[in-house]
């Protein structure tokens, strides 16, 4: 039982390079803080033109946007300046956090860790760092072929182990990757603090595709890296017609797979819809049959991840029919809650979409996805968060 932290507890003050709007584990992370006692800032960032507002409360925790001038935003259209235009954002924005007042800094991500290092040079007042490390930043791409990118890279990776050693508390958000940072940083494993999803009971379900039998969903980023999404609309084409595939979210690769679906005879078969609140995502897939997964294990940011769409999965009470990655071939032989497929063979997924009409396997994956919704939801947690803050002291 996690006890309320005392008045005059210490400020909270994180910072998360993006708008903070659709950062479930950022507002997450927030909200459980501040309910617990902590008054807690989170400083996001946006563009001049953006309609956000610099300032917002999220109930008892507050959002304070740092808005990039109209001269940097002007850089993007330049792409040889592109860098340049990091480097004076990164300026900008570290002389708003030297006039912050933290006794905790929460660092969400590499980007985010430097300037709060940057920002504590030389400060008087003691503080305290944590690092929340939302993926293996430096490990999301292959080993650059050129020398000056790879060393580049190499000091990168050495300033954030350097960095990483020196905070109070590192936070991972899988038990894989928090193993691989332990490893290559040589320091103690990282806390690990899931993505974890609450199902939202008064979000309206998706409506069933019609004269679908069985209906897969896929939540996320319709992106390229790290993903072979055109396998699942091969491993649909492979199906009888009555198996349908809906995509909620957007991206890139959207007219790709549309194209693609068209070309194999089941666009009728293959939907998409677009992107909803992040904490309505669960409830909103209830009513399918399973969720797909479709990542590579080409790096080892993915290859370890466990990634949110998994939790909302189960937050939902949905099977996964997931690709073998070494993270959730290990997580599904933990909770066994679905199947695994091979990313090249399309007709692996056709099977363990078959597999779906098994009732007595349909019943033991939802014996399991309880379980899993006991340990993995944001409530559990929660709990583990604020025992980590609780012995900040002590580290």
């Amino acid at each position: 039982m996690i006890k309320h932290v005392s008045p005059g507890s210490p400020r909270v003050v994180m910072l998360v390079l993006n708008e903070v709007t659709f950062d479930t584990r950022v507002r997450n992370e927030a909200a459980a803080l501040a309910e617990a006692g902590y008054p807690v800032s989170v400083i996001g960032t946006h563009d001049a033109s953006s309609p956000l507002p610099d300032h917002e409360s999220a109930g008892l925790w507050e959002i304070r946007r740092f808005r990039y001038g109209p001269e940097l935003e002007a850089l993007r259209r330049l792409p040889l300046l592109k860098r340049l235009r990091h480097v004076l954002q990164g300026l900008a924005l570290l002389g708003s956090l030297r006039r912050q007042s933290a006794d905790i800094w929460h660092a969400h991500d590499f980007p985010a860790l430097v300037m709060v290092a940057l920002a504590r040079l030389g400060q008087r007042r003691k503080t305290r760092l944590v690092y929340d490390a939302h993926e293996l930043y430096l490990y999301r791409y292959p080993e650059p072929p050129h020398p000056w990118p790879r060393l580049r890279l190499a000091v990168e990776r050495a300033l954030e182990r350097r960095l990483a050693r020196r905070a109070n508390l590192i936070l991972a958000n899988s038990p894989y990757r928090a193993d691989f940072m332990a490893r290559r940083w040589g320091c103690a494993c990282p806390v690990t603090i899931l993505n974890g999803v609450t199902c939202v009971g008064n979000a309206t379900p998706l409506p069933r595709p019609e004269g679908a039998r069985l209906w897969l969903i896929h939540t996320g980023g319709l992106i390229r890296r790290g993903r072979c999404l055109d396998q699942l609309v091969r491993g649909v084409a492979l199906c009888p017609p009555d198996v349908h595939l809906t995509f909620l979210g957007d991206g890139e690769q959207k007219a790709a797979l549309a194209a693609l679906a068209e070309s194999l005879g089941v666009g009728r078969q293959v939907h998409f819809h677009p992107p909803i609140a992040s904490a309505e995502v669960s409830a909103a897939i209830q009513n399918a049959d399973a969720s797909l997964i479709a990542i590579t294990a080409s790096e080892p940011n993915y290859a370890l991840s466990v990634p949110t769409k998994l939790l909302e999965a189960i937050a939902a009470g949905l099977p996964v029919l997931s690709t073998r990655t070494p993270a959730l071939a290990h997580f599904l032989v933990e909770y066994p809650i679905g199947s695994l497929w091979d990313a090249d063979q399309p007709e692996t997924l056709a099977e363990a979409i078959i597999r779906l009409e098994n009732p007595d396997t349909r019943q033991a994956w939802q014996a399991a996805l309880q379980a899993a919704q006991q340990v993995c939801g944001w409530p559990a947690q929660a709990v583990r968060l604020l025992e980590s803050y609780a012995g900040l002291d002590a580290r």
